[in-house]
């Protein structure tokens, strides 16, 4: 019974205690009042906090458990309130509870949103748009890792800005304020071309500026405003022209025009060794001017009837000057050979055929020569498909030596008797046929191919499959498959030949081939991937820094991918700073740097010929500039890469770079997804730290690569503490002490399934600070 009456108590604690702790009401309302506990007395570290922070709370007084109103149990909790917060709790002593503690609040202050505007949302590339902050009593941090309430940002594409307000001693975090869109005028990427890219001196060649919508000016500062110019240069030169739109200049690519002497050209002959009285094609390539050919005729193409073994040469002529000779290429004249000696012949009884190779008296007279029977005296007429032939009158033979020599054809006749009981031709004959499954690699149909011999010409195609052919009566075929047929283990496909004798005693020839039908193939999309990443920067002096962007191209297709080319405009990226000498280069096997490189008129990084990229294969190209920031307040650049290339069919292939190492970030097969600007904040060389690099993202998802947030070069003896928050202001993580070990999962008690799973893909926000006293606020990015 006391048992009984023990669980009576608990249900009735249950039912009509724990509501009260929420309402108020004390044990001595709900229980007999023999219970007499106290109730505990609560204290909190602190009565003011941040979203999301960890707040300590604790309980004396109490001889039993503590359980408080938000559920948790113990004499000390820690809480992570978004919002500001009021805690009780009771002591419970066996089935006694006490009253309701007095309550304790903890506040939580919710920064003003800053809002966010600009006189200038829609700028000119390489031009510049200030943002300003209002409704901050704090201070501002801009998603570009600037702080102030008024900053001047310069994008190379059109980007949306957000920031946040940091207040008072606590630096509580706000919301994200609405985003703000700076747009970037359609970019004009005029080009120059030139009808010529060597040149004698002072020859005549036309320049032409293809694609400005305003006016042209050309480098010279003549004041030609004419989009084609004529010119007669002496020496190597280079040209360059700008096209003014409104008070947006867009420069155009360089254009070198070398005078020097004219390459020598490749020339090919379609054979080298030649027949009597055969013509040959010859073809010379690489030439832009006049090819002059050692026999002294001119053109790209000759044609010749050589009457004994020749070697020529060429030469290349443009405007009033010549190359050297081309490499010589000889053609050797092959004799004919002799006319076959033969005699007329007659069948011989039961058989009704008769065998051509007995109309000949000789063996074949040339090393290696062989005969061939035709219908007519040509070598272009039908061959004869078997040397025994049924049908009289003139057949044709040809002595081939083995050098496709023909000699001048022998008329031969026979005479074909009629026999009184003749053997059938086809039981001597007999047809036959055999099955080849031509390559089906790139096709989803099958091809079939019949080969036939004896008595056999043709046929009919059949199957055990519930596909179509598209000839069913032709040797070569193509079968469609249905879906039944993919799924089956295999499909049977069978020839049967004609009847050569309809009823008589010779039976047709079959052959079956049995193969399995392939998944269908979906085609697929050429692919070129390209990311950038800062690789390493170096404080050189006050204002003169050492960048070096680290480039990766890769081949994400099919097929291989020829002219890879990867152009970057750094005069856009560091607008307002100034490049220290030429940036410098340097590219991997299979690539050639362009030594004309200058990163401003000049942004092609790859040699102009282009470089083929294999299938799967990645490049990388180091590209190294010194920039001297000639006092400018920011410290922060973007800059961004665009890599093209030509696919199997001529197309153009083409993607923009994504920030950070891997071409394709989030793993889903297609870069053309990922396209970020690379962001660079300059650092100080005056700090203790100046080699400190925080990351600007990273992608937790477990494929061992950029899974956690690492901060690297952190001074030795320096302790770090970070604290990242989201969108809405609110901590998700905190570490007094970090170790480079975190992987994107929120704190415990924050976000439901965050601890698992791990935050969202999106923006962050994040304090660093060093126990030197340093401190970094910046955005980061998680994407997987």
């Amino acid at each position: 019974m006391k048992k009984k009456l023990r669980n009576y108590i608990s249900i009735l604690w249950i039912l009509l205690v724990l509501p009260g702790l929420t309402s108020g009401r004390g044990i001595a309302e709900s229980v007999d009042d023999t219970c007499q506990v106290a109730a505990p007395k609560l204290s909190a570290a602190s009565d003011t906090s941040c979203a999301g922070r960890p707040v300590l709370l604790w309980a004396t007084g109490c001889d039993g458990q503590v359980l408080w109103s938000n559920g948790l149990k113990g004499d000390t909790i820690v809480s992570r309130p978004a919002t500001t917060r009021t805690y009780k709790a009771v002591c419970q002593t066996g089935t006694c509870v006490s009253d309701s503690s007095a309550p304790i609040t903890v506040t939580i202050p919710i920064p003003d949103i800053p809002t966010i505007h600009t006189l200038t949302p829609a700028i000119c590339a390489g031009g510049s748009a200030t943002l300003l902050a209002s409704g901050c009593p704090g201070e501002v941090v801009w998603s570009n890792g600037s702080v102030g309430k008024e900053i001047t940002v310069r994008p190379t594409q059109s980007t949306v800005y957000t920031a946040i307000c940091r207040t008072g001693t606590l630096q509580c975090i706000s919301c994200f304020a609405e985003p703000l869109e700076i747009k970037l005028v359609d970019s004009v990427r005029p080009l120059l071309v030139s009808s010529k890219s060597t040149v004698c001196a002072n020859d005549s060649l036309s320049l032409r500026v293809i694609g400005c919508p305003g006016t042209i000016r050309w480098s010279d500062t003549s004041g030609n405003t004419s989009s084609v110019r004529n010119e007669r240069p002496l020496t190597t030169t280079t040209y360059e022209a700008v096209c003014q739109v409104g008070t947006c200049s867009y420069a155009t690519n360089l254009v070198s025009v070398e005078v020097a002497p004219p390459t020598a050209p490749t020339i090919e002959a379609t054979k080298y060794v030649i027949c009597e009285g055969e013509s040959v094609a010859i073809t010379a390539t690489g030439c832009s001017g006049i090819v002059e050919w050692s026999n002294g005729q001119t053109g790209t193409n000759l044609a010749l009837v050589p009457t004994q073994t020749t070697t020529l040469t060429a030469s290349c002529r443009v405007g009033s000057c010549s190359s050297g000779p081309s490499e010589a290429l000889t053609l050797s004249l092959s004799p004919q050979a002799p006319k076959p000696l033969v005699t007329n012949r007659t069948n011989e009884c039961p058989y009704q055929t008769l065998d051509l190779m007995t109309t000949l008296t000789t063996t074949p007279r040339t090393p290696g020569g062989q005969f061939e029977f035709r219908t007519a005296p040509s070598v272009e007429a039908d061959l004869v498909a078997h040397p025994a032939v049924s049908g009289a009158g003139t057949y044709y033979v040809f002595e081939r030596t083995q050098a496709s020599c023909y000699s001048e054809p022998a008329a031969v006749t026979v005479t074909i008797n009629a026999c009184v009981a003749p053997v059938p031709v086809c039981s001597y004959f007999p047809a036959t046929v055999a099955i080849v499954q031509d390559s089906t690699r790139g096709s989803n149909n099958i091809q079939l191919r019949a080969i036939v011999g004896g008595m056999a010409t043709g046929g009919l195609w059949s199957t055990t499959g519930a596909g179509t052919f598209g000839s069913a009566d032709s040797l070569k075929t193509t079968y469609i498959p249905s879906e039944a047929d993919r799924l089956n283990p295999s499909v049977s496909f069978t020839f049967t030949t004609q009847d050569p004798d309809a009823e008589g005693p010779c039976p047709a020839a079959q052959a079956t081939l049995q193969t399995r039908i392939p998944a269908q193939i979906i085609p697929t999309v050429e692919m070129l991937g390209l990311s950038m990443e800062v690789h390493k920067q170096t404080p050189l002096a006050a204002q003169l820094h050492e960048v070096t962007y680290r480039l990766q191209v890769k081949n994400m297709g099919t097929s291989r991918l020829t002219d890879v080319q990867v152009r970057t405009d750094l005069g856009q990226a560091f607008a307002g700073a100034i490049m220290v000498g030429k940036p410098l280069v340097k590219t991997v096997a299979g690539f050639m740097p362009n030594t004309q490189f200058d990163g401003q008129r000049n942004t092609q990084l790859l040699d102009s010929t282009g470089s083929d990229l294999p299938v799967g294969t990645t490049r990388t190209i180091d590209l190294t500039v010194q920039i001297n920031t000639n006092g400018l307040q920011n410290r922060v650049f973007a800059t961004q890469a665009l890599a093209s290339a030509l696919d199997v069919n001529g197309t153009v292939c083409r993607d923009l770079s994504t920030n950070g190492f891997l071409v394709d970030p989030d793993l889903d097969g297609d870069p053309g997804n990922n396209q970020e600007l690379t962001f660079l904040t300059l650092l100080s060389p005056e700090s203790e730290d100046n080699e400190l690099f925080i990351p600007e993202g990273f992608s937790p998802n477990n494929d061992g690569i950029n899974d956690l947030f690492v901060i690297q070069n952190v001074p030795e003896q320096v302790d770090v503490a970070l604290e990242v928050y989201n969108r809405w202001g609110q901590m998700v993580y905190k570490n007094d002490s970090y170790k480079n070990d975190w992987n994107g999962k929120a704190d415990r008690g924050v976000l439901a399934g965050s601890q698992e799973k791990g935050l969202p893909d999106g923006s962050y926000f994040y304090l660093i600070r060093l126990s030197n006293g340093r401190e970094y606020i910046r955005f980061m990015t998680i994407t997987r």
